[in-house]
């Protein structure tokens, strides 16, 4: 995945008439900056998340960062439009009833 840097962008503008010297604090704010757009901006081989995104999702899928949000106030009716959902809860009633 190849980063495209813009020279246009704003945060080289104070760069580009001489005014302020490229030092190294300067350098790694510009890296920073540029560093965090890229890993907020969405990758279709992501499916459209962002790479910070795939990093909740792979390491804390349901922690507070992470795109997946579940709901509890969905309703039950809701749930019964989905199919896997009861042979799911019949196994799990099963594995309960049979580990003790």
């Amino acid at each position: 995945m190849a980063i495209g840097i813009d020279f246009n962008d704003p945060i080289f503008d104070k760069f580009k008439n001489g005014s302020e010297e490229l030092s190294q604090e300067k350098l790694d704010e510009i890296g920073k900056i540029l560093t965090e757009r890229h890993n907020n901006l969405p990758v279709n081989d992501f499916e459209g998340y962002s790479p910070a995104q795939m990093q909740w999702l792979i390491h804390e899928p349901f922690g507070s960062g992470s795109p997946i949000k579940i709901n509890s106030d969905i309703a039950d009716s809701a749930l019964d439009k989905i199919y896997l959902l009861s042979p799911l809860e019949y196994l799990i009633s099963e594995i309960k009833n049979n580990c003790h």
